[in-house]
């Protein structure tokens, strides 16, 4: 039994699971979950303003994080997006998927997971992980748009929000 993950999320994270694992079995979530997982592909150059405006959409009480790819720091929209993030909500965390693990936030806000996927041969596992960081809301941004395998998760995980709302 999974009593922090919503099956919203737990959607998402058991695909990404079957990819790395075809055997792994996951806990069965107890929870519903609010909303379904968010798949945002924003123009690259209105990233920051996209984030920014998902984390201003969260109540003041929920903690939130903005997980970025390891290695993203000196990338140049890294500044742009820390500055319109705490414009809106400085107590926001914005951090790298590294720091990120063990952690838990109300709401997590995934940019760029392709290049999670492509940083390192344990991508899949890296993004496992960010995307179980979530306990209500996960938001996934990928600038320029997802690739096959992440649209292939999308398609795959909005069917089964539809299964479960219907």
């Amino acid at each position: 039994m999974n009593y922090r993950t919503p099956e919203t999320i737990s959607a998402v994270a058991d695909l990404l699971l079957a990819r790395i694992d075809p055997d792994a079995g996951s806990p069965r979530p107890v929870r519903p979950g609010r909303h379904p997982v968010s798949w945002l592909e924003p123009d690259p150059d209105a990233a920051p303003e996209v984030v920014a405006g998902e984390v201003a959409r969260a109540s003041c009480e929920r903690a939130v994080a903005v997980v970025v790819p390891d290695d993203s720091g000196d990338h140049p929209g890294i500044a742009a997006l820390r500055d319109a993030v705490s414009a809106v909500r400085p107590d926001a965390s914005v951090l790298p998927l590294a720091m990120a693990k063990g952690l838990e936030f109300d709401m997590v806000v995934l940019v760029d997971p392709e290049s999670v996927l492509d940083r390192s041969p344990q991508g899949l596992q890296d993004l496992y992980v960010g995307a179980t960081r979530a306990t209500q809301d996960l938001v996934l941004v990928q600038p320029g748009g997802f690739g096959p395998l992440l649209t292939e998760v999308r398609d795959t995980a909005s069917t089964a929000d539809r299964e479960l709302t219907a």
